[in-house]
């Protein structure tokens, strides 16, 4: 004591305290970069060894060199002073992984250990010191963690690597443009990685594209959002298509109509001489258009079948002559537009997809199409491509994938009369569906129509497939419905096979194809499909990038999300005084209903038209459905990341709406996550794969609750 007291003790006294802590913060004061004190100094990471795990290693001894030196370099920078890592081995004694430390500089053995089933390093020997923080998971799965990202890192080096070694005249089986690979690609690489701004990434890739898609009959090119990938083709159009010197039409094909607008419009800004860009709806998207505008009611596919005719175009034709005059209508004005100009189509995946089909839509915009003396060939020889674009692919791009439930429903289905789908025995094959569905039920409670019937039947080659729990969910199986969800995905058969729908009999449906994206899944999906697609993946490393404001809340559900949005956007205009956007799930209405602008995560993939504008973004775990999709496709290929990887593409692809490349100003864009998914993403490094910088807006602690709540 210091000074003589009320209590009586001499001053001088040395008296031992205990704080009674009772209440405390669980926010840090504004300005302040952590709270004071922290639960974490006064507790200990509980052992995870006495409750039940095994004793045995669950993750095996069978690491690479490299693997096991990534995992000491890990363990060091979690324990940067004492105990100091020594080495961390297998210990076939214990069956288990083991990490020894040395105490202090004096140690001469290293006597604490870290066992594999363990968060906390057991402190033995002399020189004793106080154990350190625990791990937030045990050694054996932070292991697993840390291996998995070194292969995942390893994947994506291999990714530029595999592109530079082709480039370079290395690639097996491919001789055709290798040495123009050899020439080109290499500088692409450099220059782009080089860049320090987006007109230089622009200039890069508007040199080298011509020659890319000169060499390639088909390729693919992933590179960051809003690096003008299409734009930069689109710009030099008129050289891409005199260097393809083939006869034919050029096709843009994106995720939805108003991106194809979009782009369209774009296009014909440019003022190319000769050429006219124009968007070509499908028959079914035109129909729909023009029976709102005149006001009755459409034809099903359905009720056009029971009525014994092989297509709705007979049905209308039939019963709906405004319609067709209508149609003739739109034609006119199209091809009014073109003038003597050459088309350049700005479309819909979907109707490029089914372009080799030789299909009424691809017919429809044909300039012949309704002159009484054209013939169909002469209107699918008018409609031939020499080049096709395919911006923002999907998985379902490369890959068909379907439940086992519904393959062998409809294989049934098929079984039990053979002879009525050799046929296009409409009628009668929508009576059988019924009649099976009535008989059945329907597979998983999902409706089956008929042209998923018939398009099912007509696929073979499938490789059957096994979901398992890859761990990137931390699935724990448990009583508690809520908690379950994911793991009652796994242990489901399907079934996979790769698309060609580029393929018209034994050529390509255009000589030069080239398809764009910004995303990790797609890609890998694509080269596990298509080993012959050429493929280039490019960063910009030398261009800084824009920070992104993160906010971790518990409560960022998917079922909470319109609530959240509501509360929100308005709330963030008035603080800032600006408007703001959403790109968000579950976002349905809100434009209709609250006045806000909101996009989900797929409408604004490649969209220009958040550019300039302040967004809130949300980021929610998938759906249980999507879930399992993607756990068949990492069983398929043989990837443990893939479910993780389609969170870090989502963000990417949303932060792109207005920042980096396409930001104009102080734009501002607030990501919202849910805390649990953001421990997960944080523990497995997949953040190490963002674009953007992350500000996080929340405390120490809850930062550390996160992770450890990521269990």
């Amino acid at each position: 004591m210091d000074e003589t007291n009320l209590l009586g003790i001499p001053k001088g006294t040395a008296v031992p305290q205990l704080v009674l802590w009772e209440r405390f913060r669980d926010k840090a004061t504004k300005g302040a970069t952590r709270l004071f004190l922290s639960p974490t100094h006064f507790a200990r990471g509980r052992s995870r060894g006495s409750s039940g795990i095994s004793a045995t290693s669950t993750i095996g001894s069978t690491f690479s060199t490299e693997e096991i030196r990534y995992c000491e370099e890990r363990l060091r920078e979690s324990y940067p002073g004492y105990p100091s890592l020594h080495d961390l081995t297998f210990d076939t004694g214990r069956d288990l992984w083991v990490a020894r430390f040395f105490n202090s500089p004096l140690d001469k053995n290293p006597s604490s250990v870290m066992l594999e089933n363990y968060t906390t390093i057991q402190i033995n020997g002399s020189h004793h010191v106080d154990p350190p923080e625990a791990l937030i998971f045990p050694l054996g799965q932070m292991m697993d963690i840390w291996v998995t990202r070194y292969r995942r890192e390893a994947d994506l080096d291999a990714m530029t690597l595999s592109a530079a070694q082709a480039a370079n005249g290395n690639e097996c089986g491919r001789d055709d443009g290798r040495q123009d690979r050899a020439r080109f690609e290499p500088d692409f690489y450099r220059s782009t990685r080089a860049a320090s701004d987006g007109a230089t990434v622009r200039m890069a890739l508007e040199t080298y594209l011509p020659d890319l898609i000169e060499r390639e009959r088909i390729c693919l090119l992933r590179g960051p959002e809003g690096v003008a990938k299409t734009s930069s083709i689109m710009s030099r159009h008129p050289e891409i298509m005199s260097r393809i010197n083939r006869p034919g039409l050029a096709l843009y094909a994106f995720a939805d109509y108003k991106n194809a607008q979009e782009k369209c419009d774009q296009f014909n800004s440019l003022g190319h001489d000769g050429i006219v860009g124009v968007v070509w709806p499908s028959f079914s998207r035109v129909y729909k258009e023009l029976c709102e505008e005149i006001g009755i009611a459409e034809i099903k596919f359905a009720d056009a079948a029971k009525s014994g005719f092989q297509s709705i175009w007979s049905e209308v034709e039939r019963k709906q002559s405004q319609i067709i005059k209508a149609m003739r209508r739109r034609h006119a004005d199209l091809w009014h537009q073109v003038g003597n100009a050459k088309p350049v189509v700005f479309t819909v995946h979907d109707v490029a997809h089914r372009w080799a089909d030789r299909n009424r839509t691809r017919r429809l915009w044909s300039r012949t199409f309704w002159d009484e003396e054209a013939d169909q060939e002469q209107q699918f020889e008018e409609t031939k491509l020499a080049f096709l674009i395919h911006d923002e692919i999907k998985t379902a791009t490369f890959v068909d994938l379907t439940p086992a439930s519904t393959l062998g429903w409809v294989q049934l289905l098929r079984s039990e009369n053979p002879a009525i789908w050799r046929e296009n025995h409409f009628s009668l094959q929508m009576k059988a569906i019924e009649d099976h569905a009535e008989k059945h039920g329907w597979p998983d409670g999902q409706e089956i129509d008929l042209n998923q019937a018939r398009r099912l039947m007509g696929i073979q080659d499938w490789t059957a497939v096994t979901t398992a729990d890859t761990g990137e969910y931390a699935v724990r199986a448990c009583d508690d419905p809520e908690k379950d969800i994911y793991s009652r995905r796994h242990g489901k058969t399907w079934h996979v096979r790769p698309r060609k729908w580029w393929r018209d009999g034994v050529h390509h449906v255009a000589p030069r194809i080239i398809l764009l994206t910004t995303e990790f899944v797609p890609t890998a999906v694509a080269q596990a499909a298509h080993p012959e697609i050429h493929v280039l993946n490019f960063e910009t490393n030398g261009v800084p990038p824009d920070e992104v404001e993160l906010q971790v809340e518990r409560d960022v559900t998917a079922a909470n999300l319109p609530a959240i949005l509501q509360d929100r956007i308005p709330m963030l205009r008035a603080d800032s005084g600006q408007d703001w956007s959403a790109v968000s799930n579950k976002s349905g209405g809100l434009d209709l209903q609250f006045e806000i602008e909101a996009l989900t995560h797929m409408a604004a993939r490649g969209s220009n038209r958040l550019i300039g504008r302040n967004i809130l973004q949300t980021a929610t775990f998938m759906s249980q459905s999507q879930y399992e999709e993607l756990q068949a496709l990492n069983a398929w290929i043989g990837r443990r990341d893939l479910v993780l990887m389609t969170h870090i593409d989502e963000i990417n692809q949303s932060c792109g709406r207005n920042l980096r490349f396409r930001r104009q100003g102080r734009e501002r864009h607030i990501l919202l996550m849910n805390r649990r998914l953001y421990g997960l993403l944080d523990t497995s490094g997949m953040f190490g794969a963002l674009r953007y910088g992350l500000t996080l807006h929340m405390d120490n602690d809850a930062r550390k609750n996160s992770r450890r709540n990521a269990a």
